[in-house]
């Protein structure tokens, strides 16, 4: 490609494309002209790393930068534009400007930085485990299972927070999170999905993560099937639910090791079935009342308005197993089961017919869900009312007013009748 360019932004803006080298880019970040970066062209590994090694040296967060080289284009067969365009828009989805900061007081910085702003300068971003879903960790209420898992007592609590001096990156914690709620900031399931999403659908089908430090070896020595690479910290890896949700949209997942005098090692990522959960519904049972919907953290169970009929519809990608729609459901209809495959697509799982307002016409609720109050209604002794049940909210409105005040005319006739 010759010239380097450099895809640029501020948070979840599409970014502009720029022409220049480190010192731009590091001044940019330096002074909030932008937030994120990516170089792509010739020799764009090695021109990240240095702009991150800049960043570092100066306590600024060198995990906002990406590199996507020439030869990746190459590999994979796909316009080295359309690649920088993807990695961008994980770069944009990821928690990097929340990785954890601590002090490293063996970093070499100037002397000039030492005295200006020693915190500063000593601070170094580490790409450790966070909780980037807070809301799919709340949900799962059971489980401590991260917090269990590290030797070293280095997360605490629910959605569980990281101490970075405790930390050693061993990443035992990801593993043991069955939600994918605790990943690394910069490979959370937001910013997988959206690598995913924003990778030309013609391209190859297979994913390559290596080590950042050996991506010139993976450059000089790969001989695979073409692919996309992926890369990850020294030390990170995949959340196993995220090799999951590749295998789901039909990736295959390698991760490329350097094995000394073995050369350049290629293993296939085992598909871990237990990270998936599929949602089973008692169709008879379900009212679609959408107890279930609106619980779910992720979207993966949706209450659909379909004209004629509602339906209770369920997609098993964005589904974590968290269990909150099975503990929302208040007639007992809904299991949640781990361990099967799955594939992407949404399913129906119930339906019903529409309840039309008996005055207006407007849809009021699920039929079955009106049935079953009623019901309840009837076997409580207040069955009169269950023609409510029936009516939209403006004509349940307009009812009530009028029966107040009619009742207010009739008591207003009684009282003027003994008055005579």
């Amino acid at each position: 490609m010759g010239r380097l360019r450099i895809l640029a932004g501020r948070g979840g803006s599409t970014g502009r494309d720029l022409y220049g080298g480190v010192q731009l880019i590091v001044e940019g970040l330096a002074r909030g002209d932008i937030e994120w970066a990516v170089l792509y062209g010739d020799g764009a590994w090695e021109e990240a790393a240095k702009v991150r090694a800049a960043l570092g040296s100066r306590g600024l967060n060198h995990l906002v930068v990406d590199g996507v080289d020439s030869w990746e284009s190459t590999v994979s067969g796909v316009a080295l534009e359309d690649i920088a365009s993807a990695r961008a828009s994980m770069l944009k989805a990821s928690r990097a400007w929340e990785a954890p900061v601590r002090l490293d007081t063996k970093k070499k910085v100037t002397r000039r930085a030492l005295l200006s702003r020693p915190h500063k300068a000593m601070s170094l971003y580490m790409d450790y485990p966070i909780a980037t879903r807070p809301s799919a960790c709340t949900a799962a209420a059971w489980c401590t299972a991260c917090v269990e898992a590290c030797g070293r007592g280095a997360l605490a609590g629910k959605p569980p927070s990281l101490d970075p001096y405790q930390c050693d990156g061993c990443m035992a914690c990801l593993a043991s999170c069955p939600t994918a709620a605790l990943t690394t900031p910069l490979l959370s399931l937001s910013s997988f999905r959206a690598l995913l999403d924003s990778l030309p659908r013609g391209g190859p089908r297979v994913l390559v993560v290596v080590e950042r430090r050996l991506l010139p070896l993976l450059r000089r020595y790969y001989r695979g099937p073409p692919a996309f690479i992926i890369p990850v910290e020294e030390g990170g890896s995949l959340h196993p639910r995220l090799v999951v949700e590749a295998n789901m949209m039909g990736f295959l997942v390698y991760e490329a090791s350097w094995g000394g005098e073995e050369g350049l090692r290629l293993e296939a990522l085992d598909v871990d079935w237990s990270y998936s959960a599929l949602v089973e519904v008692d169709a008879g049972s379900c009212t679609l009342c959408g107890a279930c919907a609106r619980q779910c953290p992720e979207g993966a169970l949706r209450l659909e308005d379909q004209g004629v009929e509602y339906a209770l519809v369920f997609d098993p990608l964005p589904c974590v197993g968290c269990g909150a729609c099975e503990a929302a459901c208040p007639e007992g209809a809904l299991r949640l089961v781990r361990g099967r495959r799955a594939r992407a697509g949404a399913v129906r799982l119930a339906s019903s017919p529409v309840q039309a307002c008996r005055s207006c016409g407007r849809p009021v609720a699920p039929v079955k869900l009106v049935e079953r109050v009623k019901a309840r209604l009837s076997r409580a002794g207040v069955g009169a009312w269950s023609w409510a049940l029936e009516l939209c909210p403006s004509c349940k409105a307009r009812a009530a007013a009028s029966s107040l005040l009619g009742g207010l005319l009739s008591r207003g006739e009684k009282e003027r009748g003994r008055a005579v």
